[in-house]
């Protein structure tokens, strides 16, 4: 994921590798509280991260035909 805080937005790209990213959508921020969404090459995955000990964690959860998927999500800031 490459994200871009600007105030309360949130923009940037997520997806499997860094040759295959799509736009985050609504990216909001309320204080350490994140969402998003990602609208792949099927499913829309939306995305609730809370910013806990330097670490973005929570859920992504997506449907696709009539099925629910879900996944544990720990981001870290890659060092520069």
């Amino acid at each position: 994921m490459v994200l871009k805080q600007n105030g309360t937005e949130l923009t940037g790209t997520a997806g499997p590798n860094s040759g295959q990213q799509w736009e985050i959508l609504k990216g909001k921020i309320e204080g350490n509280k994140v969402t998003f969404e990602v609208q792949t090459d099927q499913p829309l995955i939306k995305f609730e991260l809370m910013l806990i000990d330097g670490h973005l964690k929570g859920q992504a959860k997506a449907e696709h035909e009539g099925m629910t998927m879900g996944a544990e999500v720990d981001l870290q800031r890659k060092a520069d």
